[in-house]
């Protein structure tokens, strides 16, 4: 049997000093493909403007049913798009936290896309987007985790986010981008395993718990990796900049 899973349409929107990453929205919404209107259907709503992006749905395939796991939109050229398998358009990419996704990433898709094989892929996958808004085109990801149980195979998506400079890249899994007109070359995002990398030149580097309390402050000069004693949610700040990363 099919198991049902239930999610939280989450809306958090971060606005942190210049590094110009918003998380999206993770739920129900309406949206328009290829001239049909979906309505109240289960998908990724970037930008939080009310309509969704991506939608998610369930695809069942030869190993199984994989809920969740068939992804679809509105396609035109240089439009919406999925970072696709270099060897198929039509499936997904699995990336792992940390894949740049930008201008180079194989946007191959032609509006629909599935997963190959979730049955062997990691607990956390990310997958890369590409979105079209009125100022132009932008970069995003979205982060599942992967159930299975026996040939039945769940994706719990549980985050997105997207750079809304356009044409600016985005590193998977955080919330940080990679340019910064405040700070040149700093850069804070998670590795997985409750790690936190921090890249600046030669500045301070103070980390605060979401409550305001500082627990260390760091000297660096190039790239520090520092184990926290918990996933959640941290400042980083160097300089007058400061940024939140979920750690996990």
């Amino acid at each position: 049997m099919k198991k049902t899973l239930f999610f939280a349409s989450a809306l958090l929107l971060f606005s942190i000093g210049n590094a110009q990453i918003a998380n999206g929205r993770i739920g129900n919404g309406n949206i328009n493909i290829a001239g049909t209107e979906w309505t109240n259907v289960y998908g990724i709503d970037f930008n939080n403007d009310g309509v969704l992006k991506f939608r998610l749905s369930d695809f069942s395939g030869a190993t199984g049913t994989q809920t969740n796991a068939y992804i679809s939109y509105n396609w035109t050229e240089n439009g919406n798009n999925i970072v696709a398998d270099p060897d198929m358009w039509d499936y997904v990419a699995i990336l792992t936290s940390g894949t740049v996704i930008d201008a180079n990433s194989n946007f191959a898709g032609y509006g629909d896309a599935t997963f190959q094989d979730l049955t062997t892929a990691p607990e956390r996958i990310f997958v890369g987007f590409r979105i079209s808004l009125a100022d132009g085109i932008h970069f995003g990801w979205a982060e599942a985790v992967v159930e299975t149980s026996g040939n039945d195979i769940n994706l719990n998506w549980v985050a997105c986010a997207y750079n809304t400079t356009p044409n600016a890249p985005i590193v998977a899994g955080t919330a940080v981008g990679i340019a910064n007109v405040d700070q040149p070359g700093f850069c804070a995002y998670a590795l997985g395993g409750n790690q936190l990398r921090i890249e600046t030149d030669n500045s301070d580097a103070s980390i605060y718990d979401i409550n305001g309390r500082i627990l260390n402050t760091i000297r660096c000069n190039g790239t520090v990796t520092i184990m926290m004693p918990k996933s959640g949610l941290y400042l980083v700040q160097v300089g007058k900049t400061t940024r939140k990363v979920f750690v996990f």
